[in-house]
C-alpha cells in the first residue's frame, strides 16, 4: 500500500501549515479552478481527493454551480481522517476503491510526500475507468529546496520531465502540463539564497503574498512563463 513520507514521522501531521495555507484566498480559488477544469465534462461523475488532508479541496463539489458529483476523500493520516469525518466528509483507503471504477482523481500537493511515487501513480490508474482523468498539482524544481520543503515532509520536487516519465511509466497519456505561479518560484529563489536562518511560514507573509504578489504572478504566467517556469507544476492525465 502506498506510504507517506510523514509514516517515518509520527509527530508529523502538517495539519498547522494547511490551516495557514487556508489564508491563502486567491491561491486557493486559483487551484480550485484547476480542477474544476480538469474534471470530466459530464453532469454527473465519481471524484476522489487523494491525500486530502483538512478537506481544503473537498468542498469544491458542495458548491451550487458544480455538476452532480460522488465525492470521496482518500486519506491516510489518521489526523486527518478524524478531522475529515468531523466536517462529514466520506473518506476511503486507496486499497478500498474497486479497480476500473473512478472518473476522476485529483491530488493537491500530495505525489511529492511519497516515497514510491511511481507505484503510487499506478495504483492510481488502476482505480480508474478508461478515459478517466487524473489531475496533479506538485511543488517544482529541485533547486528550490528549502527548511521548509524539509519541515512539511517533501521527499523531492518535479520538473516536467520527471513526471511525464513517471506517468508515461504508469501508463497514462497526458493531455496537458505546465507551470504555475513565476512569482512565487522567484520569491522562494530569493528565500533559498538570500534569507539568512531559519524561515518560518506566518499567516501575514502568507496573506501579503496572496493579495499582492500573486495575482501579478498569474498575469506573468498566462502570457508566458507557464511554459518556462514556477514554483508548482500541474498536469492533467489520461487512462486510455
Amino acid at each position: 500500500m502506498t506510504a507517506y513520507q510523514s509514516e517515518n514521522d509520527p509527530e508529523y501531521t502538517g495539519i498547522e501549515n494547511l490551516e495557514i495555507m487556508k489564508d491563502a484566498k486567491n491561491y486557493n480559488r486559483f487551484i480550485e479552478k484547476l480542477i474544476v477544469e480538469a474534471a470530466p465534462s459530464k453532469s454527473s461523475f465519481n471524484a476522489f481527493d487523494f491525500g486530502a488532508g483538512t478537506g481544503q479541496f473537498s468542498e469544491i463539489w458542495s458548491k451550487s454551480e458544480s455538476p452532480n458529483v460522488e465525492f470521496t476523500a482518500i486519506e491516510l493520516d489518521e489526523n486527518f481522517k478524524r478531522l475529515l469525518e468531523k466536517k462529514n466528509v466520506r473518506v476511503a483507503d486507496l486499497n478500498q476503491i474497486e479497480n476500473a471504477s473512478t472518473d476522476f482523481i485529483y491530488s493537491i500537493n500530495v505525489l511529492e510526500h511519497i516515497e514510491s511515487d511511481i507505484d503510487c501513480l499506478i495504483q492510481l490508474h488502476s482505480k480508474l475507468k478508461v478515459g478517466g482523468k487524473l489531475f496533479v498539482y506538485v511543488p517544482a524544481f529541485k533547486f528550490l529546496w528549502t527548511e521548509m520543503d524539509d519541515f512539511v515532509g517533501h521527499v523531492r520536487r518535479y520538473r516536467k520531465g520527471d513526471l511525464r516519465k513517471k506517468l508515461g511509466m504508469a501508463q497514462f497519456h497526458i493531455e496537458s502540463i505546465q507551470y504555475h505561479d513565476c512569482a512565487g518560484f522567484l520569491a522562494t529563489l530569493a528565500l533559498r539564497y538570500l534569507t539568512v536562518g531559519t524561515f518560518q511560514l506566518s499567516r501575514n507573509k502568507i496573506v501579503l503574498f496572496d493579495r499582492f504578489i500573486f495575482p501579478v504572478g498569474r498575469v506573468f504566467d498566462a502570457l508566458i512563463f507557464k511554459h518556462l517556469f514556477g514554483k508548482n507544476i500541474s498536469v492533467v492525465a489520461v487512462k486510455r
